[in-house]
């Protein structure tokens, strides 16, 4: 087995190289790809060798937790959309308390980073505008927008109430979360707070609704379970702990 191991996710990882090898995978290390398989950071690069024919590893922010300390590892996409390989997954590879789904006084769309990958090229802020119109029509109580706290790359601002504090702050008394495929979708779920998602790239989307008027509470362990399984810590990432599961299934 040989891969290309674009030089960004050499250098975002320590030993990522040697893990590999050290189960068997020839690594090439280069700025362009040199083999049929590719592994990289981030999406917009993985995009590009995929549609040149490539299967591409993509290496990612992961989902629980700490985001920037794990890593999410899936072939040929984004988030939901990537193949995680996970198979069966009987038990979680980490504890993650859920909280029992319950309702709140407002409802809250949950705004993306303009211009992130995810997005594939759309500027949310009509759609926002339509949502939150929807919903207070459906559900006859406030709508309030929490614009993504990463402002340095820009935000999108529909003309919609805001609404501030921390993000678990805002889930306290919330009914129900909308999003396209954010992250937030998860800690929603995860949070007990019912979520509505419009892209199967979002994480949480099989456990949550995906028209304004579904706001559905379903069991959620065995979604959390193999969630569980989608990263890996930077020790699981030098020791090529992901190998086996991700080349050979």
């Amino acid at each position: 087995m040989q891969i290309t191991l674009i030089s960004s996710c050499v250098d975002r990882f320590d030993g990522v190289k040697e893990g590999l090898e050290s189960k068997g995978v020839e690594v090439f290390s280069s700025h362009t790809p040199m083999t049929e398989k590719v592994a990289c950071w981030g999406w917009r690069k993985g995009e590009e060798y995929l549609k040149k024919g490539h299967d591409v590893l993509v290496f990612e922010r992961s989902y629980l937790g700490d985001r920037h300390h794990c890593t999410s590892i899936a072939w040929n996409g984004l988030n939901g959309h990537g193949d995680f390989k996970l198979g069966k997954v009987s038990d979680p590879k980490i504890n993650v308390h859920l909280t029992p789904w319950h309702d709140g006084s407002y409802i809250v769309i949950m705004g993306q980073v303009s211009g992130d990958a995810s997005l594939k090229g759309q500027n949310m802020t009509r759609q926002y505008e339509e949502w939150a119109k929807e919903a207070k029509r459906i559900y006859n109580m406030p709508v309030f927008f929490r614009p993504h706290p990463n402002t340095q790359r820009g935000n999108f601002k529909p003309d919609i109430p805001h609404i501030e504090g921390s993000l678990q702050d805002v889930l306290d008394d919330c009914h129900l979360v909308m999003c396209y495929n954010s992250n937030s979708s998860v800690d929603a779920v995860i949070n007990g707070v019912p979520c509505i998602t419009f892209d199967r790239g979002s994480m949480a989307y099989e456990v949550t609704g995906h028209e304004v008027r579904d706001r559905i509470t379903p069991s959620r362990k065995e979604w959390l379970y193999k969630l569980t399984h989608c990263q890996w810590t930077p020790q699981e990432i030098a020791n090529g702990d992901y190998v086996e599961r991700m080349f050979c299934k």
